[in-house]
């Protein structure tokens, strides 16, 4: 997902600095970013977004298709998300943010809005 975010900016979005600040820590469009609560955090020994997480899925999407469900839980391993300050701009040029998670508001399921897949 994350590539896909970079790729959409980059090419749709007219963003063609936008990268993960894992991969570029000084990009002008950081649309992949550090989750906030590991920004301040030293040491990153067992820090990590690990295990499952919950994901509500949009009814009127292509993951709801796929899954058959509303609910579903997701597997992660990493510190790094969809960068919110960016979700409007997405949402305005076709990208939709199909599964979200309920507690946090992290984007976990995108799709485009008139693509086949």
């Amino acid at each position: 997902m994350q590539m896909a975010v970079i790729e959409f900016a980059r090419n749709v979005l007219d963003y063609k600095e936008a990268d993960s600040t894992e991969i570029n820590a000084q990009t002008k469009y950081p649309v992949i970013s550090l989750m906030d609560e590991q920004k301040n955090l030293s040491y990153k020994g067992g820090t990590m977004r690990l295990g499952n997480w919950a994901c509500q899925i949009e009814r009127k999407s292509k993951a709801f298709q796929i899954y058959g469900k509303e609910s579903i839980e997701e597997r992660h391993r990493h510190r790094y998300e969809f960068n919110n300050e960016y979700l409007e701009a997405f949402r305005e040029h076709g990208m939709k943010t199909s599964g979200v998670n309920p507690d946090t508001g992290l984007v976990e399921i995108i799709e485009l809005e008139n693509h086949p897949f």
